[in-house]
């Protein structure tokens, strides 16, 4: 059996599904056409989860517990547990950790707060991450050995689910975290991890979801996927191609912004500080372990899980549990009550935040030629029935229609999972990003800029005695070409996309040596980079069209991965011209011989996953992806890339 196993790592709450099939997940990239929601399973029993009545809780918090000696005491359910009670102050807690994979401008207050935590614990956010998912794949190991019957023979795969907004590094940072705790939890450690993107998740869990009735969407329809989460609010606008098979086309780019649930609890608990310092009925909180501080932390904790996500429009009280509070005539002990129009105010800053999120797609939308008039909303936040009421509200007056189309928390993980099974399918996709990697270049100041003096440094190759220019960045993918699109099904380029001088008719790159006896190591190294601007070709890689100009992170030249392959000296003696020839050097009066292969490199995009190759005599040596944290070698390539053929 094969296990195709989706995580959805959100910003204050995560999830799982899983599918099961005979066939290897990876074997018929268009079986998604048959899957059904109904179809995919989702991993539940998390320690301490809250019993809802008859439903089963299908998320975790996305939260980690350390005490004071960077001891991780505990994840998910357990740590809200353990907030409830003030007098337990030695612990630090880590949530919203996701933040810190965005490095945008607008994320900068909502990242504060985590990289606070991680620096009195001396932590870092790649070991954060670690730790939450470590713990989430070994009880969703647990879940499918104990109650879905997973055997040891069965293949799983991992599917990442991840913001349309992020950059490539984010992406990178992402899935080497998923590929450690995989590692560390014996799940899913074979298989290459596969990116979907989250709004297309969404669309898709949609398309099948809605497929006996299309009372909202019809083909050529043009939507908005609105992603309101915990931290971000994230929006990508689609044409729908296809309602079932589903296939849409991105034509507006994502965008978002930091107005997500948690900042209506941050609003809250200051709302409530302000109370108790306010107010001497309260003064005998401040007695408390913690003071006003644990108490309102406590009690933002209760308006997180339970009474956000009730309150509504017809609200006028609202009561609130506050441990500690004295009982008054109209509330018991430890409980306070407020008005609901108080309440309404907390969320309407983020709500009026995300109402310009949106017109701001639809004019862009209008600017590509599509008229956007709905709405797809999702996500934990979206569920609250206020901001649906208020959403509504304000798209009507704008004649824009918002549909709230599921309430499953699983949704995202279980639309991931969907398009995994049905990759060639999968929508065409605006670049965010360009790409490119690095070589060395013959020296021809006449043809290329980036080689002009003051631009480069030539030196000479003690192989042949020319002249090159070391880390030239040329780039394969364009952000800003014409409006780059990667087609549905992924798309392939290689070096002939590339203004490659000499070398232009045969793709090809080359590597100089003086003897064929020894072992001969080639190295490939790829960036992505965000930066507007129009990239040039050519350039050194320390050059400032490559670097960062902006003091941002997450622009300039990023390294992204490394081929890296070893080609033996037997090897090298089987080969012949053109890919293998030689030549003679005159060196202090000595004629020397030296000889130059040439290889050639391939890269192939699908989604947010892109896969690069190494090929030499027409023979794939080596492959890797992009956001992988290992090349695959020769010996186990053609099994790792079975799931991930384009």
């Amino acid at each position: 059996m094969a296990v195709t196993v989706c995580i959805d790592f959100g910003t204050t709450y995560s999830s799982v599904s899983f599918y099961r099939s005979r066939q290897a997940s990876g074997d018929n990239p268009s079986v998604g056409c048959e899957i059904h929601p109904k179809d995919i399973g989702h991993i539940t029993n998390y320690p301490k989860a809250p019993k809802f009545s008859k439903a089963k809780c299908y998320e975790v918090p996305t939260e980690l517990l350390y005490d004071l000696e960077n001891n991780t005491i505990d994840w998910g359910y357990p740590v809200h547990a353990k907030l409830k009670f003030p007098a337990d102050v030695n612990y630090v807690r880590i949530h919203k950790f996701k933040l810190l994979l965005d490095e945008k401008e607008y994320t900068q207050d909502g990242r504060r707060e985590a990289i606070t935590s991680l620096t009195r614990l001396g932590l870092d956010r790649e070991e954060v991450i670690f730790q939450f998912l470590v713990r989430l794949l070994r009880h969703t190991r647990t879940e499918l050995t104990t109650q879905h019957g997973l055997q040891p023979t069965d293949s799983v795969q991992l599917v990442l689910t991840v913001p349309a907004i992020w950059t490539g590094n984010a992406d990178t940072i992402m899935t080497r975290g998923l590929e450690r705790a995989a590692r560390e939890a014996d799940l899913g450690q074979e298989q290459d991890v596969f990116l979907v993107s989250e709004p297309d998740a969404a669309a898709t869990y949609f398309c099948a979801a809605e497929r006996s009735d299309y009372p909202f969407l019809k083909d050529g329809d043009a939507f908005i996927i609105c992603d309101c989460g915990g931290g971000t609010v994230d929006l990508v606008t689609y044409v729908l191609q296809s309602v079932w098979p589903p296939r849409i086309d991105e034509i507006v780019a994502g965008d978002g912004g930091l107005c997500g649930s948690s900042y209506v609890d941050k609003a809250f608990y200051q709302w409530l500080l302000q109370k108790f310092q306010g107010d001497n009925r309260y003064a005998d909180l401040d007695k408390q372990v913690g003071g006003f501080r644990k108490v309102a932390e406590t009690a933002t904790t209760d308006f997180e899980s339970r009474t956000k996500r009730e309150f509504s429009e017809l609200d006028e009280k609202v009561f609130l549990v506050v441990p500690g509070a004295r009982a008054t005539d109209e509330m018991p002990s430890s409980a306070i009550v407020a008005d609901g129009s108080t309440i309404r105010k907390l969320f309407e800053p983020r709500l009026e935040h995300i109402v310009r999120l949106i017109e701001s797609q639809r004019h862009k939308a209008i600017s590509a030629g599509y008229e956007c008039k709905k709405v797809l909303l999702v996500g934990g936040f979206a569920s609250s029935e206020w901001v649906q009421y208020y959403l509504r509200e304000a798209l009507k007056e704008k004649e824009c229609d918002l549909r709230f189309p599921f309430t499953e928390a699983t949704a995202i993980s279980a639309g991931g999972i969907m398009r995994y099974m049905n990759r060639a399918e999968g929508p065409s996709e605006i670049m965010r990003a360009s790409y490119g990697f690095t070589r060395q270049e013959p020296y021809q100041p006449h043809k290329y800029e980036g080689h002009h003096e003051g631009n480069c440094i030539p030196v000479t190759d003690e192989q042949n005695g020319q002249l090159y220019v070391l880390d030239c960045v040329n780039y394969f993918v364009r952000k800003l070409l014409k409006g780059q699109v990667v087609p549905p099904g992924g798309g392939t380029f290689d070096l002939s996309d590339i203004d490659m001088g000499d070398l232009e008719a045969s793709g090809s790159l080359e590597w100089t040596f003086q003897t064929i006896t020894t072992d001969l190591t080639i190295n490939l190294a790829v960036f992505s980079n965000e930066t507007g601007d129009s990239l040039e070709n050519h350039f050194p890689l320390t050059h400032a069209k490559n670097q960062d100009t902006v003091a941002n992170a997450s622009r300039g030249c990023v390294p992204q991965g490394r081929i890296e392959y070893t080609v033996t000296g037997a090897e090298l003696r089987r080969l012949r011209a053109p890919v293998l020839s030689h030549n003679y050097i005159f060196k202090d009066e000595t004629r020397r011989r030296y000889y130059t292969l040439r290889y050639e490199a391939k890269f192939h995009k699908i989604g947010r996953n892109i896969r690069y190759e190494l090929w030499i005599a027409g023979e794939r040596k080596l492959s890797a992806l992009l956001n992988a944290s290992s090349v695959t070698d020769p010996n186990s390539l053609e099994g790792r890339l079975d799931s991930l053929e384009i």
